[in-house]
Order: structure tokens, then C-alpha cells, then sequence
């Protein structure tokens, strides 16, 4: 009896073969996620660029206000973050999970 991963990374392959963006990645929630189960979160891309592979998340650009000056700079509210403030430790261990998927399935 095979043992299914509660979640999954699904990886679209993009054409691209040097730096750029590598592939697009879904993440899957199967049957014992809960209220998850059934549904998929978009958005995610992996890159590579000279120091090596990275993962972005779906986003949202919004200009962030300057009372200074009228001016202001562009920034961007990630739709997947950790649920305590500040803790990047979250962030980077999905990150890193992600990655190491998207590795696994290039070797299949």
C-alpha cells in the first residue's frame, strides 16, 4: 500500500533553458488536508539566476505611500505568509521544501 503525501507541488516546465523563470508550481491539497482537501493554491514560480534556484510567491503590487514627497515606491504583499508576524523562518522552510520537490520531479 502506497503512503500519498497530504500536500503536494505540482511543476509546469517553462522553455526557458538559462536564467529566468524555470517552471510554474501549484500546490495540492488532498483528502486528509481538511478544509484544504480538494483545492490547489497558484502562483508559485521557481527561478534560477547566477547564485543559484529560487521560489517566488503569488502576489499582489501596491505603491507604498510616501507623506514625504508624492512619490512612491513600488512593493509587493505576498498571498502566503507565516501566520506569526515577522517569522521568516516559516517562509524559508516552505521555500526550501518547495525547491527540494521541484528537484525530486526533475529526477523522475
Amino acid at each position: 500500500m502506497s503512503r500519498r503525501k497530504k500536500t503536494r507541488a505540482e511543476f509546469y516546465q517553462k522553455k526557458s533553458g538559462g536564467k529566468g523563470p524555470v517552471a510554474d508550481a501549484e500546490i495540492i491539497f488532498e483528502q486528509e488536508d481538511g478544509p484544504f482537501a480538494g483545492l490547489k493554491l497558484v502562483g508559485f514560480a521557481i527561478w534560477r539566476r547566477e547564485k543559484g534556484m529560487f521560489v517566488t510567491f503569488p502576489s499582489k503590487p501596491f505603491m507604498e505611500s510616501n507623506t514625504a514627497t508624492s512619490s512612491g515606491k513600488q512593493k509587493y504583499f505576498d498571498f502566503l505568509r507565516s501566520s506569526t508576524k515577522d517569522d521568516m523562518e516559516t517562509v524559508y522552510r516552505f521555500k526550501d521544501w518547495l525547491l527540494a520537490e521541484y528537484k525530486e520531479s526533475r529526477k523522475e
